[in-house]
Formats: structure tokens, C-alpha cells, sequence
């Protein structure tokens, strides 16, 4: 982990005269290496509502990140079921902060359906994981929420390695 210089918000006290000292600065206290470059093939599972189905389920998709500065771009790789994910999202030290949208499989339950939404992580230090929650809309327009974990699998994104991972979601 490499330190970083804490920058006190516009409008926040400052809990204690040692930022280390204070439990929500030591939060923010450290962030990934520098230079942590997060481009590879990512694990991405998420908990959402079946309203329908009155149950929590999780999807899973196995994602290409790419890292163009500090923004981060996913493509879902191919889904056994036809579903498709994508993320955008940009990267200030150890949180990811952005958008995802999915087409759900057109042969399943959502037959299709279009959803999207905004998307907040925290990026562990050694860049193979990201944990946060995403907030949306649902089949009802009620806004859901729920956990999201990305795992990062691979670093290499050749042709061959994407292909190792098609339909395995």
C-alpha cells in the first residue's frame, strides 16, 4: 500500500489533529500502488431483487476492464445465457465510480430487458478485487440496490484468454 496525502473536503471538520488517528480518514488513507494498472478479464457477480420471483439473485459475467488513464472500460465477455454487461467507470486512488448497463438474456426470465445504472467501488490495494453497490431501476421503475464484486482473474487479454472464457458464466 502506498500512503497518500489526505485532502480534508470543502465543509468537513476534521475528527481529530492526526488524520491518522481518525477512523473515517484511515478509510481513505491508502490507496491501491501506484501505477496499478486494473486492464484484464474480471469475475463480476451481483446481487439484485426478483420482484417477480420475491428472491435476491445473483448475476455473473466474466468482463474485459480496460484502463485508459484514469477511466475504466468493461465489456462482457460472451454469456452462456446471451446476456451482455458493460461498465464505465472513472478512478480517483482506490474508489471506481460510474455507470453499468446489461441486456439480459433474450431467451430468459427479464426476455431482454434493458437496465442501467450508477456504480461505486472500493479497489483493494493490490488491485485484484473491487467491492460496492450498485443502485437502479427495476422491472416495477422501483430504484433496487445491492452488493457488487468484480475478481480479477486474468491480466492478459489476448484473443486466446477472452476465448477461454466464453459461455463460462
Amino acid at each position: 500500500m502506498v500512503p497518500v496525502q489526505v485532502r480534508k473536503a470543502p465543509g468537513c471538520q476534521q475528527l481529530s489533529k492526526r488524520p491518522e488517528q481518525s477512523p473515517i480518514v484511515l478509510l481513505l488513507f491508502f490507496k491501491s500502488e501506484a501505477g496499478t494498472d486494473l486492464s484484464g478479464i474480471w469475475h463480476s457477480q451481483y446481487k439484485y431483487p426478483s420482484s417477480g420471483r420475491r428472491k435476491v439473485l445473483t448475476g455473473a459475467h466474466y468482463v474485459v476492464l480496460r484502463a485508459h488513464g484514469g477511466r475504466l472500460a468493461g465489456q462482457s465477455l460472451p454469456h452462456s445465457t446471451g446476456s451482455c454487461l458493460r461498465l464505465e467507470l472513472s478512478r480517483d486512488m482506490a474508489v471506481a465510480t460510474g455507470t453499468w448497463r446489461e441486456e439480459t438474456s433474450p431467451t430468459g426470465y427479464y426476455k431482454g430487458a434493458s437496465y442501467h445504472g450508477t456504480l461505486q467501488m472500493v479497489i483493494d490495494p493490490a488491485g485484484r478485487r473491487m467491492s460496492g453497490m450498485w443502485l437502479g431501476f427495476g422491472r416495477d421503475f422501483a430504484i433496487n440496490s445491492g452488493e457488487w464484486r468484480l475478481e480479477r482473474c486474468e491480466t492478459d487479454t489476448s484473443p486466446a484468454t477472452r476465448q477461454a472464457y466464453h459461455g463460462k458464466a
